[in-house]
């Protein structure tokens, strides 16, 4: 067996194979459909467990691993364990400074609207430990910085250029979470965190930038708590105590605010 299609006949086709038959997998419209074909995938959440498990995985395979799996998964039970173990690594690398262009990549790919999955303190993390190198940082010659480079070389580190991108990069991010999950029951509780963190950092390069996402997040965060008094002031429980709102109900408010949104 030496080639896809015989791998795909055979049913042995996995993650690994992709991996390493890349350059001839048939791709349409961002969809891998020789894969996706599978009728499950747990081999494949096995083998994304296994490498990011491991702390000497080649972060190249990691991305490519969780990006293909963050596209053609489907099954709920299977999402859960994906979504779990991405986060898992994220929450487990997130002091660690070497590894922050990976998981800024993580992050962007499992960041989505049909399932809310927060990591906006995991970049908060992260823009402290750059902010901190930012500060010691003496290299100035001018370079172009990707985030498709993984690794973080201590050169880069030292170069004050390199620091300023990738704290440039972290509230770009921060900033679309707060705009994706804006309609969100939860978001003023999300923003009370983050604007306090923020606040602390306006001394820096960045003070207008932040300044400015201090206040939009400020000025949702007011109004989805306003739009939550009228939907509780209309429904009480017994003896005319109100309610905490039912799954069902936070659901038909965020879809009433989305949709109040896009009216104005």
């Amino acid at each position: 067996m030496n080639n896809i299609d015989d791998l795909k006949d055979n049913g042995l086709l996995n993650l690994t194979h992709l991996y390493e038959y890349v350059d001839v997998i048939d791709i349409l419209e961002g969809k891998i459909y020789k894969f996706a074909q599978k009728d499950n995938f747990a081999e494949d959440l096995k083998i994304l467990r296994e490498i990011l498990e491991r702390d000497d995985s080649e972060k190249l395979r990691i991305v490519f691993y969780t990006k293909i799996l963050a596209k053609i998964l489907k099954k709920p039970n299977e999402l859960k364990l994906f979504y779990a173990m991405v986060i898992e690594f994220i929450d487990r690398k997130s002091s660690n400074i070497k590894e922050s262009i990976l998981l800024i990549n993580l992050i962007k790919i499992i960041t989505n609207r049909k399932y809310f999955i927060s990591t906006v303190f995991n970049l908060m993390q992260i823009l402290h430990l750059y902010l901190k190198n930012l500060a010691t940082a003496k290299e100035t010659v001018k370079k172009q910085y990707y985030l498709d480079d993984l690794k973080v070389s201590n050169d880069s580190l030292k170069n004050i250029h390199f620091n300023s991108f990738v704290i440039n990069e972290i509230l770009v991010e921060i900033q679309n979470q707060m705009n994706l999950y804006s309609t969100n029951i939860g978001y003023p509780e999300i923003a009370f965190i983050v604007t306090k963190e923020l606040r602390k950092m306006k001394g820096s390069e960045f003070k207008e930038v932040i300044a400015q996402y201090i206040k939009e997040f400020t000025d949702n965060a007011e109004f989805i708590e306003e739009k939550r008094k009228e939907w509780l002031s209309s429904k009480t429980g017994e003896n005319g105590k109100k309610r905490e709102f039912s799954y069902d109900e936070a659901m038909r408010f965020e879809k009433n605010i989305k949709m109040e949104k896009e009216l104005n």
